[in-house]
């Protein structure tokens, strides 16, 4: 838990340029949860990277973030961190806003069909195909899983 040790750590890895950076968000944002503090050189050093460069390494810090306020032991800390960026990270916040309203719109339809038991497979895919045309998507979002990529609603003859 030596800071100086972790500060050096962090400044070898802002050494990589923010493609390679971002394939190592997943294991820096569970080192988020072994700090001592909310405030950390590598949230910082995250945060720094994530706005100077958002739809590289902001979208994907955002998503890690979000996926892991179900844990109560970190909770705080990554709705803290969440905040933040948000606050600061200007136009790219509508476009996450536009995802993070699409993902809870599919999470309330898996919801929804997943009541209905799976041996009525027939009456699960009408119940999908229904709430999905009933939806109000955005008018053009991008996919969370993959940022650039735009969408313009769901198509759901083909669900």
């Amino acid at each position: 838990m030596d800071e100086t040790v972790r500060a050096y750590a962090v400044s070898k890895v802002a050494m990589l340029n923010d493609e390679d950076l971002s394939d190592y968000l997943l294991q820096l944002v569970q080192c988020l949860k072994l700090e001592r503090n909310h405030d950390s050189v590598l949230l910082r050093f995250l945060l720094r990277r994530a706005l100077r460069n958002p739809h590289v390494v902001g979208h994907y810090l955002y998503w890690l973030l979000r996926a892991e306020l179900h844990d109560e032991k970190c909770h705080s800390r990554f709705h803290l961190a969440l905040e933040t960026y948000l606050t600061h990270c200007g136009c790219h916040r509508r476009l996450l806003r536009k995802q993070a309203v699409v993902c809870n719109n599919l999470e309330l339809i898996t919801k929804t069909v997943m009541r209905i038991p799976k041996k009525e497979g027939a009456r699960r895919r009408e119940v999908l195909k229904r709430e999905i045309e009933e939806i109000s998507w955005p008018e053009e979002f991008e996919i969370s899983l993959w940022p650039g990529y735009n969408c313009r609603g769901v198509d759901a003859s083909k669900c």
